[in-house]
């Protein structure tokens, strides 16, 4: 008994189990997630740009200004891409004007065919 109680103590317990229908899924906590204290440590360096030299403060100032413009146009995204263009074909115009004539040409040759055809009935008829 004592055996088991020492095997229990040196297994790890399971930080939580997901249980799906085709089986269970143990998830175990490990010691880089967690901080002692229990929260979560914060990994962004804090920099001081009065303490900067130029071209390292112009380094971190277009740095900044780079992410906060990634940010925002991964924000705006669906619209920044329909203002500039980007989700419609590059020559819709010119399929546009490619199926217009076909369908007039279609419509052309229907006339036509018909012209022929009444033509056609009209002779044969009177003979």
């Amino acid at each position: 008994m004592t055996e088991s109680l020492k095997k229990n103590k040196g297994e790890r317990q399971p930080k939580r189990i997901i249980h799906f229908s085709d089986g269970d899924v143990s998830e175990y906590s490990s010691e880089d997630d967690d901080s002692p204290d229990g929260t979560v440590p914060n990994c962004v360096m804090q920099i001081d740009p009065g303490s900067l030299g130029w071209i390292n403060w112009l380094r971190f100032k277009t740095t900044v200004v780079g992410n906060v413009a990634i940010q925002v146009c991964d924000y705006l995204g669906n619209s920044l891409s329909s203002f500039f263009g980007i989700t419609t074909p590059k020559y819709q115009f010119e399929i546009d004007h490619f199926n217009m004539m076909k369908k007039m040409e279609s419509e052309f040759s229907d006339t036509e065919m018909g012209c022929i055809n009444n033509t056609i009935g009209k002779n044969s008829s009177s003979a």
